[in-house]
């Protein structure tokens, strides 16, 4: 009475079709014959038991059970019924079940079922072969955010020829318990016409592993990372990394060898710089045409990527060195990078020049690029010339017919000096308001401190004919055959017109509210500047003044009327007879200054004379433009009189004084204007007591 073998089957009870799994005739693994695989999670399980013939046929009772499971039993004739086939629960292998243990009996049994003989229990060994996935292939980037992954969680994503990845590799196990296999990944790459495993061999083993439904095992692949290339010349296929992922369950590797392919996809990467941009210490943009020397600012690039995927780069400064970092830009965005900062030169002109790179691959390389033509770009930028003029404003109006100085400060906003070695040459022009040009005029060499300031100035004739139209008065900075900075300004200017005074008529008596003027004094106008030389060495401030003097021979006498006497120096006249002036025009040192150049003053050229009988008014009608000639100013010519003032035939009797405004004395601070009082005549009597007898 014995039992010799468990026959371990997939489907329904008794169907045979040659594919059992194996044979077990112990309760050990290596009691366990394979036969066709091992039963695994979700197969459905049944047993064939062998009772072999009794020497003599006998009545028994075969009875089978899986341990924790279901048993089943018959009674029947030994010989005739010698295979068992039966189906016990659990019939589908659930995620727990690593194994069956199923155990058998044969009794000698009577008609009645009595037990005559106990038979020997035999225990059976069925191994179940652990569900092992190769679950997933994931590609990390540098950043160790997630480009892709594929496989039975599913696929999203793709990777770019040229990234650097992180391949990751990730197995599971749908059992309960814990089970141990053999892991393998084998990358491969299109290597010279064919499919070949990237470095020869695969490139993430593992023996052993413990794994279950809550334990995955994952790891990396020892290609860490992995430079992707372009596979798309393969000829079976798309542009992808196939990863042949296996398992093999370590009681039986050389039965349980299982492999699952995935691939990866791989897209052709293009990245581009867009722009370059010019970032100031307040931190707005600068206009690249329009930079100052000195400036600092930051340099910022902006990269576009032209992708599909997230893409990861390199950026480069002017001098080609990488700007710190790796940088993600997402699937067709873009960003901005602050590279290098710099201060601006004094130079008119720079260049500066960015890249943008894939990451990881070096300045320069864009094999892997759908465009390698649009990785790098130049930005040349205009720097202004750091000398400026700025137009003074002049205190008076300009009148025609007179030379004047129009000045300006040349400023120099770097601090870098400039002198006569760097031949700085100032070109100013004076243009009528109809554009035709009047005068040009140019100052070489000229010279200002690093940061300062200096005074520069040209003297130009001012034509006639202009009728109170204003005059445009250009300036602008020359060096090495440019012209820099040009500064526009428009002038008023005056005619140069000669007033005179009505001549005497034959009033008896004064204007109603006339009084006698208090006698005016002189006053001596004066203009002060400063100026910088270069001495071959160091910068010197000269300090320069000049004045229109005021003293001197100003006179005025009797020129009509034989009754005029001198009383020592004092001349006695009447009333109604012509006097002439004699009123010196020249220049006068300033103590504590130095005498300038004529190119920087005029003398005195417009000058007229006010009145006592007019309050010393300069009202037109009230005064008279003089004549210059030479050194002095004399009353124009009053008919056949010659150049003669009449005086009031009113006018009281005692003291009769002429002032004199001399002015358009010109100089680089503005025009300076002078006041000279005449001497004294005195008044006695009029004309009325030469000419009519027993005047009342």
């Amino acid at each position: 009475l014995n039992v010799r073998i468990c026959e371990a089957w997939p489907g329904n009870a008794g169907s045979r079709n040659s594919n059992h799994y194996g044979i077990s005739n112990g309760s050990a693994f290596t009691n366990y014959t394979y036969g066709n695989g091992y039963p695994v999670m979700g197969d459905r399980v049944w047993f064939a038991l062998h009772f072999p013939a009794e020497s003599e046929n006998c009545y028994v009772r075969q009875t089978v059970w899986v341990v924790g499971g279901g048993s089943t039993s018959r009674n029947v004739w030994s010989n005739s019924n010698t295979w068992y086939d039966v189906a016990l629960s659990p019939t589908t292998v659930d995620s727990g079940r690593s194994s069956y243990t199923v155990k058998a009996r044969a009794d000698w049994i009577d008609s009645s079922g009595n037990v005559r003989k106990w038979g020997a229990e035999k225990t059976f060994y069925i191994p179940v072969r652990p569900k092992i996935n190769r679950y997933q292939v994931s590609m990390y980037s540098v950043s160790g955010a997630l480009s892709a992954y594929k496989g039975d969680g599913g696929s999203s994503g793709v990777v770019y020829a040229g990234q650097r990845v992180y391949p990751y590799y990730t197995f599971t196990s749908n059992n309960s318990w814990t089970s141990y296999n053999n892991f393998s990944a084998n990358l491969y790459a299109w290597i010279n016409g064919s499919w070949q495993r990237a470095y020869g061999t695969s490139d993430m083993t593992a023996t052993g592993v413990g794994i279950s439904q809550s334990s995955s095992y994952n790891r990396y692949s020892s290609l860490y990372p992995y430079r992707v290339p372009d596979n798309s010349a393969n000829t079976n296929g798309s542009n992808r990394i196939p990863i042949d992922l296996t398992s093999a369950w370590y009681s039986d590797t050389g039965r349980t060898y299982e492999s699952t392919w995935i691939d990866i996809p791989i897209v052709k990467a293009d990245v581009e710089l867009t722009q370059i941009r010019l970032i100031g210490e307040s931190g707005y943009y600068l206009d690249p045409q329009n930079l100052e020397a000195g400036q600092n600012v930051t340099v910022q690039y902006t990269y576009r990527n032209n992708t599909s995927c997230t893409v990861y780069i390199n950026g480069y400064n002017n001098d080609r060195t990488q700007i710190s970092g790796i940088y993600a830009i997402p699937a067709y965005g873009t960003i901005n990078v602050n590279g290098y900062s710099f201060e601006v030169p004094n130079q008119r002109s720079i260049s500066i020049w960015g890249g943008v790179y894939l990451e990881g691959l070096g300045i320069y390389h864009t094999g892997y690029e759908t465009n390698g033509t649009n990785n790098a770009l130049t930005l040349t930028c205009n720097v202004n010339h750091p000398l400026l003029l700025s137009p003074i404003t002049p205190n008076a109006t300009y009148r025609e017919a007179t030379s004047v100085i129009t000045s300006y400060w040349l400023t120099n906003g770097y601090r870098d000096s400039y002198t006569p070695a760097n031949n700085i040459t100032v070109r100013f022009r004076a243009y009528r308001s109809n554009g035709t040009l009047i005068t040009t005029v140019t100052k070489t060499q000229a010279v200002v401190p690093g940061n300062d300031m200096n005074l520069i100035y040209f003297k130009w004739n001012v034509p006639t004919g202009l009728n109170y139209g204003n005059v445009i008065v250009m300036a602008d900075v020359l060096q090495n055959g440019v012209y820099y900075n040009l500064v526009s300004r428009s002038y008023a200017t005056m005619p140069y017109y000669y007033y005179e005074t009505p001549d005497t008529q034959f009033e008896t008596n004064a204007p109603a509210g006339f009084s006698i003027p208090n006698v005016p004094t002189n006053q001596t106008g004066y203009a002060t500047w400063w100026e910088y030389t270069y001495n071959g060495s160091s910068f010197v401030r000269n300090y320069y003044g000049i004045g229109v003097y005021s003293g001197g021979t100003n006179t005025v006498t009797p020129a009509t009327g034989a009754t005029a006497t001198q009383n020592g120096s004092t001349w006695v006249m009447k009333s109604g007879y012509g006097i002439s002036l004699q009123a010196y025009n020249a220049l006068t040192t300033v103590s504590g200054y130095q005498t300038p150049y004529s190119t920087a003053y005029t003398s005195a050229q417009y000058g007229y004379a006010v009145f006592p009988e007019y309050g010393y008014a300069s009202t037109i009608g009230r005064y008279r433009t003089l004549e210059r000639i030479g050194s002095y100013f004399y009353f124009r010519p009053n008919g056949s009189y010659g150049k003669v003032h009449f005086t009031p035939l009113w006018y009281p009797d005692g003291n009769y004084t002429v002032k004199v405004i001399k002015s358009d004395c010109w100089t680089p601070s503005g025009m300076i204007i002078s006041e000279s009082v005449t001497n004294t005549v005195q008044i006695s009597g009029s004309i009325y007591d030469d000419w009519y007898i027993g005047r009342k």
